[in-house]
């Protein structure tokens, strides 16, 4: 469950440090599944069971946000946001 919790705290750092902990919330969340899913395999308790939803809520918004940070990415350095209704183009 502390993986969960330190993997979505990452998530929402993510928006200050420009993507650069994301790689680290998605590392997290799959070692807090596999730990969650031995956890709950030897002894079912509720505090397994809420590891692994958070450890999946944060490999869900960790992916997300790879692919949205990925996305703009492209779309920034193929121009889709560099120009306007003249035809001029800002980063070129």
């Amino acid at each position: 469950m502390v993986l969960g919790i330190v993997s979505l705290s990452n998530i929402l750092f993510s928006f200050v440090l420009a993507g650069l902990s994301i790689p680290l919330s998605t590392v997290l969340s799959i070692i807090g599944l596999v730990l969650g899913f031995k956890a709950n395999k030897e002894r079912k308790t509720s505090q397994a069971t809420a590891g692994l939803i958070m450890n999946g809520i944060g490999l869900g918004l960790s992916v997300l946000f790879t692919i949205a940070v990925i996305a703009l990415i492209v779309a920034v350095f193929n121009g889709y946001f560099g120009s306007n209704s003249y035809g001029y183009r800002y980063l070129s």
